[in-house]
Order: structure tokens, then C-alpha cells, then sequence
């Protein structure tokens, strides 16, 4: 829910309560992701089903903090692209949201996944907008 409303926020342009929002998501991602891999931690070794589903929970988890960090990086890549002092600090925060989603993605499903790939892309144009060409670049060529 936090999400959806950090998305209708964005949308109607108020990026500080869209922001709080995200940040608030996220926070909660990340104790979900501490509960997965602590209930993956305690699975008895050789029980091949409580161990398929502690580890789907786990990337399950893992996959929503991405989704969550798609989001939050989107929205600070947006406040990036307007003017005032903290445009680039915006700016800065969006690139490293993008490369956290993008390793976490990149780790559960894959260099080739499609999510792997619009994330990617997501970053290179925010480089782009940055006049960080080098790096867009690099993430083009990958």
C-alpha cells in the first residue's frame, strides 16, 4: 500500500510525500528480507521442502525490495531532472537506488532477465540525463 501511494504522489507531482513514502516501503522490504533469511537460517538441513520454501520467501522477498527500490529511484530520478539544490543529491541517491535494484535482480533472476534489462536501461537514461555519459554508455554496451 505504502507503494501505490508513494506512486500517486509522484504522479500528482509531490515528491517529498512521494519520497516518504517509498523510503517507509522500503523500510518495511528490508524487515521482510531480515524475517526471510532468518527463516531460511533455521530450516533443517535435508528437509528438501521447508528449504524450497524458505528459499522461495527469501527471493520473493528480495524481488519486492527491488520492485520498492525500482520506485523509490524513478521517483528521486524525476526530482533529479528539477531544478534546485537538491536536484543533485537526488540525482546521486536515484543511481545508486537503480544499482542496488539492479544487483538484487540481477542476482535472482539473471544479467538476461526482461527486469534485469528495464533496469538497466532505467539507469542508463538517468546517467544520460546526468550528463554521466560513460557510465550510460557502459550500461548500453552491457
Amino acid at each position: 500500500e505504502l507503494e501505490r501511494l508513494g506512486q500517486i504522489y509522484g504522479a500528482a507531482g509531490e515528491m517529498k510525500n512521494a519520497t516518504e513514502s517509498l523510503s517507509l516501503a522500503l523500510a518495511s522490504r528490508n524487515r521482510e528480507v531480515q524475517e526471510a533469511r532468518q527463516a531460511h537460517a533455521a530450516v533443517i538441513k535435508g528437509h528438501s521442502t521447508q528449504e524450497m520454501a524458505a528459499s522461495v520467501r527469501l527471493k520473493t522477498a528480495l524481488l519486492h525490495k527491488a520492485e520498492t527500490l525500482r520506485l523509490l529511484a524513478a521517483i528521486l530520478g524525476e526530482s533529479a531532472s528539477l531544478t534546485g539544490p537538491e536536484a543533485r543529491a537526488h540525482g546521486n541517491r536515484a543511481e545508486e537506488v537503480y544499482e542496488e535494484a539492479l544487483d538484487i535482480v540481477n542476482q535472482q533472476l539473471g544479467l538476461e532477465h526482461p527486469r534485469s534489462l528495464v533496469l538497466k536501461t532505467a539507469l542508463a537514461a538517468l546517467c544520460r540525463s546526468r550528463q554521466h555519459y560513460d557510465t550510460a554508455q557502459k550500461l548500453y554496451q552491457d
